[in-house]
């Protein structure tokens, strides 16, 4: 991995020119490092590592100006350089700072809101779907154990089949002469048959047709 390092007196910096996971040949690398204001060849150590168990100038060669260079091409292996310079010549350069992924969870930063706001978004979203979403409201539902004294069979009928035919009609004539409100009499011509109700005027409960009846 690339990594600035500060050993002493001395900087190091180790850099990956090429990867081993690169799916494509490499014909030719050229690695060249310069110094801000520094002109020549500053290095007191440069070093090249190559191939796939990491060879010293297995594949590469170190030029007097201090560039680096592959020999001849290569695939799938790595193309590792190291420089190594007085601390001296950047005096003013920061210490080599190293980051904790999980100071940022906890305490985020100007640098780290690049990540965090689409974090945040998605969870104000998310919030802001959850409560709207719909919500179950109970209904109390009364039970009863008893049928209403006007509820008649051709308005189970009804309620049953959604329907209110002929059959409900019939249904609800039965009951009223099963009842005694009303009755069958008998008329002159013997295919037919009228319907007389039973103490009309009357104001006995038993006699008097419910609303449902009428």
């Amino acid at each position: 991995k690339n990594a600035f390092l500060r050993e002493g007196d001395s900087d190091l910096l180790i850099w990956n020119v090429t990867g081993n996971h690169w799916p494509f040949e490499i014909y030719k690398t050229l690695f060249s490092l310069k110094l801000p204001d520094i002109a020549g060849n500053p290095f007191s150590e440069i070093d090249l590592f190559t191939g796939d168990e990491g060879d010293t100038y297995r594949n590469g060669r170190i030029l007097e100006d201090g560039r680096i260079e592959s020999r001849d091409p290569f695939y799938r292996e790595d193309f590792t350089v190291l420089y190594r310079w007085p601390h001296a010549l950047l005096g003013n350069a920061p210490a080599p700072q190293t980051t904790n992924i999980f100071s940022h969870l906890l305490l985020p930063s100007t640098s780290s809101l690049l990540i965090w706001f689409p974090c945040l978004f998605l969870a104000c979203g998310w919030l802001y779907l959850w409560k709207r979403r719909p919500q179950f409201t109970p209904v109390d539902v009364i039970e009863t154990d008893v049928i209403p004294p006007d509820y008649t069979p051709g308005m189970l009928r009804l309620d049953a089949k959604l329907v209110y035919d002929d059959k409900g009609f019939c249904a609800d004539i039965v009951n009223l002469i099963v009842k005694g409100k009303i009755h069958l009499e008998a008329h002159y011509d013997k295919n037919q048959q009228i319907l007389i109700r039973v103490n009309e005027g009357a104001t006995r409960n038993n006699a008097v047709l419910l609303p449902a009846e009428q």
